[in-house]
């Protein structure tokens, strides 16, 4: 899956950004407004209220869920007032305090 650099926004817009899972390995992501944090706003998506995980397999369907499997993480990044901010996407495993650099997004805002 290839993510964006860069995305334009307005104010008010927002972007739904969808940083893919990893499996089991325990990796979560975490994020930072590096630059002008008042121009976005940056909401984590909870997936734990999926509707597609709530329904009932209908008959003749199996799922799998595997225990510490990972889906997609989901952010919403909404802009707030004109101006140029970047946002730093970071990997960091369950227990652990270290962050890896992961995606930097770069976000205009225009008026």
């Amino acid at each position: 899956m290839k993510l964006p650099k860069k995305i334009d926004l307005r104010i008010d817009e927002t972007y739904t950004l969808t940083l893919p899972g990893w499996g089991t390995t325990g990796i979560f992501r975490t994020y930072e407004v590096i630059q002008t944090s008042q121009v976005v706003d940056v909401l984590p998506v909870d997936r734990e209220d999926d509707d597609e995980d709530l329904e009932e397999p209908k008959p003749g369907e199996i799922r799998m869920m595997i225990t510490g499997a990972s889906k997609d993480e989901v952010f919403k990044i909404r802009g707030l007032k004109p101006g140029h901010s970047m946002i730093q996407f970071f990997q960091q495993h369950a227990g652990s305090s270290e962050r890896q650099k992961e995606h930097l997004l770069e976000v205009n805002v225009k008026g």
